[in-house]
């Protein structure tokens, strides 16, 4: 084995594959920075799930700060609707990519999961949408960052083609965007009392 610094011996794998930062914030910014390896990184990394968890909670809390404008109780919806989305839409990707596209059924919800909280990442700069004339044209190009990420990530949990991890991904926001609309259909009373 090669010897390192101050005499320590270093493992052979140590001086080709430094080992990567695994705190949330160098990972977030990696996950912004689209990097394909990170998505990788954390979809095979078990203590990632509660950062994943941490990062779409935030970004929820970030996003409630425009919705207060329109009301204190769609603000907290807001916060708490995020983490919820996450775990849906990370439920039916698991699906559809395991179902549809024909993914190994063994791979788990969390990886899934893990994979797409980090694709949020970007949306951590949402405040910039608050700002007035251009707050429009942020939110537009960080939706589109967002779903960039989100492609990444699905490749990377599953091993798809981006074809693949399109269709998806385009598949789960469909499905979910139909649950939505039939709860709120279900839930509005008769007569628009």
């Amino acid at each position: 084995m090669p010897t390192g610094y101050a005499g320590r011996t270093v493992n052979e794998d140590e001086t080709h594959h430094p080992p990567r930062a695994t705190s949330l914030p160098r990972r977030a910014v990696r996950a912004a920075l689209l990097d394909p390896a990170l998505y990788r990184e954390v979809a095979a990394d078990p203590a990632a799930t509660t950062q994943a968890l941490v990062l779409v909670t935030l970004i929820g809390l970030t996003g409630s700060i425009g919705a207060i404008s329109a009301g204190v109780d769609l603000a907290i919806a807001s916060a708490l609707l995020a983490p919820v989305a996450w775990v849906v839409t990370a439920g039916l990707a698991q699906f559809i990519g395991t179902r549809v596209m024909g993914a190994p059924r063994a791979e788990a919800w969390e990886r899934v999961a893990r994979a797409l909280g980090y694709a949020h990442a970007p949306a951590i700069l949402g405040v910039f949408a608050l700002l007035p004339y251009v707050g429009v044209v942020v939110l537009v190009l960080l939706t589109a960052w967002r779903v960039v990420a989100m492609v990444l990530a699905v490749r990377a949990a599953f091993g798809l083609s981006v074809s693949q991890a399109t269709v998806t991904l385009l598949l789960s926001f469909a499905t979910l965007a139909a649950a939505t609309i039939a709860l709120a259909t279900i839930s509005t009373p008769v007569g628009g009392e």
